[in-house]
């Protein structure tokens, strides 16, 4: 069965004219932002939405409908639209065949699609000017290229001097996650200019010329390199009073401006660029922390196990924004 994994992006609103992003509660339009995401999703309710180039279907099958949820202090109001779109690709022919008997049960046509359920989760804050977006991923598949085209579009026809932006946001437990639970398999240290006696020797050019010098750092087949501790601690330093990534490790003779790492995370190989950390793609792997049915998420199980992220993903987003120069990425 295919791991089932939520991805983490961030939801913020750029005005045009001053090309600032604003807080949810301060956009002016025909209607206000929070109904205009929510006639999005009764758009989507509504029939199916196609993508011709891509050859892709999109449909609402369930949708919790918006739900303020108030608390002691503006920060705990919050807009939350949940619920399952499905989506699938179409435009090509195959056979389904039944792995007990070996019996050929269908033959799909090129009009046909399979459709895969996708949970989704959004919070939009009252008081602040970025939200949270969270996409189930079903092992390799995924809908956020059809799903975030779509919402953007019909945003920016309802508030058309507004932009709709969603970025990737790396939970700071994941890269926590992959330094200390996952195998580090090698380890890249990247001088980002050619050192003047390797460019002698291969008659590089000139100074202005540009390249870059690696050494790399191998684990053997079955082993590891013992560096995410280390590496994980230097995370957890807050940003402005963190040491350069040239001062984790002493090589001698050869100096380095960054290291990215690969890492096996769940026989999957992600790469950690310690310099861009927000470049990691924000998968989280829920697959032994909720219950599936059918090879599918129950519901009320990721819903559950998404709102618990999104309420951490938030405290972040407040702390930096509260304090912008005391946070991590």
């Amino acid at each position: 069965m295919p791991n089932i994994f939520l991805s983490s992006y961030s939801i913020q609103i750029k005005d045009k004219d001053s090309d600032v992003y604003l807080q949810f509660n301060r956009i002016n339009g025909l209607k206000g932002i929070y109904q205009t995401f929510t006639d999005f999703f009764n758009l989507l309710a509504s029939g199916a939405k196609y993508d011709e180039t891509d050859k892709k279907i999109m449909l609402l099958k369930d949708y919790k409908n918006t739900k303020r949820e108030n608390g002691d202090n503006d920060e705990d109001k919050n807009t939350i639209l949940r619920g399952i779109i499905t989506t699938g690709d179409y435009g090509y022919e195959s056979d389904l065949l039944n792995i007990q008997t070996g019996e050929l049960k269908y033959s799909r046509t090129i009009d046909d699609a399979e459709l895969l359920p996708f949970y989704f989760l959004m919070v939009i804050p009252q008081n602040f000017n970025m939200g949270i977006l969270l996409l189930e991923r079903f092992g390799q598949f995924g809908m956020k290229k059809i799903f975030t085209e779509n919402m953007k579009v019909y945003f920016e026809q309802q508030l058309p001097g507004y932009i709709l932006e969603i970025e990737k946001i790396i939970p700071g437990d994941l890269v926590e996650h992959y330094l200390t639970q996952g195998r580090i398999i090698s380890a890249k240290f990247i001088n980002n200019t050619i050192p003047d006696d390797i460019s002698d020797v291969i008659q590089y050019g000139s100074k202005k010329d540009k390249g870059s010098f690696e050494c790399t750092v191998k684990a053997s087949p079955k082993g590891h390199l013992p560096i995410g501790g280390h590496i994980s601690k230097w995370f957890r330093i807050n940003k402005k009073d963190r040491p350069p990534i040239s001062s984790l490790y002493q090589i001698e003779s050869f100096e380095y401006d960054n290291i990215k790492l690969e890492i096996d995370v769940d026989n999957q190989v992600r790469t950690l660029n310690l310099s861009h950390p927000e470049f990691l793609n924000p998968y989280y792997d829920i697959t032994s922390q909720i219950i599936i049915k059918n090879g599918h998420p129950v519901f009320e199980s990721i819903n559950a196990f998404a709102m618990d992220m999104s309420k951490s993903l938030l405290n972040d987003i407040r702390k930096i924004q509260n304090n912008p120069n005391d946070g991590n990425e």
